[in-house]
């Protein structure tokens, strides 16, 4: 557990650190890309509300890849000293496709219209990148390298991962169905809400990233221990992974309440739009610390190769979407903020519907 525990600790400081760097690279790079005029084109025949973003600084990716860049050399450098250059490979691989995103937005400034590759350069420069990139993994990580007889199919494992796999993509369907659900409520007030709530589901893309690492390592780590018989190790994964979340979300409910004006001004000019987005991180941040409960017990009972709970996940948030959604936003009192606060209480129930199933115990005779 010591080892799960410090491997947790190092992924929280290189996500922060990662985090912290971007944030200070965007404050110096952001207006220097505006003093470049390198501004998102809009295309005349699209969507009238898309027309909020003309101007918004593009190829701000480098900002992630420096910030991310720098982490992983800092802090694996004890790691590159003992030899062990894997984290480098996969920062290399992200690379390759952080390049061909700056060469599709070069050419977007440099043309002066919303339009890079195309999609078929995109698909052969992606192919290429990811082909090159497992030939150096397989070459120098063994874990890629293997040989004629696992290339056997099994049909037994196969079986195991279908039976395992389609309640997880069922639950991913129907919670990609909700969110589409809560889109069209969104959509019915206006061009500025629907843009504010884009850039508010952006940043929070971000929020997520460490609840789904953890969601991933927890997952893997349950699998592990069930099939060794160690069900007391998961029980304490799941109290460790409480912790993490606990802190995350905490430091994410003071970032945004005191600095989502400066974040949403990173991707948005309109200031009607910040002051929008700016009140809709203050509603959803209360309810990140569900969010992250609903990543924990999802690792843990996916792991745990829970199947019941997978398709209860993606039920629940589609009923509560459909369910809250159009409801709230009638009440006078609330209106628009509906949209906002449906997917905090969406998160609240299900969190709390999650942590019920795993408190059940059910996942261990799964």
């Amino acid at each position: 557990m010591v080892s799960i525990w410090t491997q947790w600790t190092e992924t929280l400081i290189a996500a922060g650190t990662a985090f912290l760097l971007t944030l200070v690279i965007g404050k110096f790079l952001i207006p220097e890309l505006r003093k470049l005029k390198a501004g998102q084109e809009i295309r005349a025949d699209g969507p009238t509300w898309h027309a909020s973003k003309a101007g918004t600084p593009t190829m701000g990716g480098i900002m992630f890849i420096i910030g991310a860049g720098v982490a992983v050399f800092v802090l694996g450098w004890p790691r590159m000293l003992e030899g062990d250059f894997a984290h480098l490979y996969v920062y290399l691989f992200a690379l390759c496709f952080g390049l061909i995103g700056f060469v599709d937005d070069y050419r977007k400034v440099r043309q002066h219209q919303n339009e890079g590759l195309t999609a078929k350069q995109k698909f052969v420069l992606q192919l290429l990148a990811a082909v090159v990139s497992f030939l150096c993994a397989y070459r120098r990580i063994p874990c890629f390298r293997f040989d004629r007889q696992a290339l056997v199919p099994d049909r037994e494992l196969i079986g195991q991962c279908m039976r395992l796999g389609l309640p997880i993509a069922a639950q991913n369907a129907l919670i990609a169905l909700s969110c589409m659900v809560l889109q069209a409520v969104v959509n019915g007030f206006g061009e500025k809400v629907v843009t504010a709530n884009t850039a508010v589901a952006k940043i929070e893309q971000l929020v997520m990233q460490p609840y789904n690492s953890l969601s991933s390592a927890l997952s893997a780590f349950t699998g592990q221990n069930m099939g060794a018989g160690k069900k007391e190790r998961v029980s304490r994964g799941f109290r460790t992974g409480l912790v993490f979340i606990g802190g995350v979300s905490l430091l994410m409910l003071l970032v945004m309440q005191f600095f989502g004006r400066n974040i949403l001004s990173v991707f948005v000019k309109d200031g009607d739009v910040i002051e929008i987005g700016m009140n809709a991180l203050r509603i959803t941040s209360f309810f990140y610390i569900f969010l992250g409960l609903i990543y924990v017990v999802r690792g843990i009972l996916n792991g745990a190769g829970d199947k019941v709970y997978s398709g209860m996940n993606g039920i629940v948030e589609l009923c509560c979407r459909i369910g809250l959604a159009a409801p709230l936003t009638r009440i006078p009192a609330i209106g628009m903020w509906g949209c906002f606060l449906c997917s905090g209480l969406t998160w609240m129930i299900t969190g709390l519907l999650s942590l019920r199933r795993y408190l059940g115990g059910k996942w261990q005779k799964a």
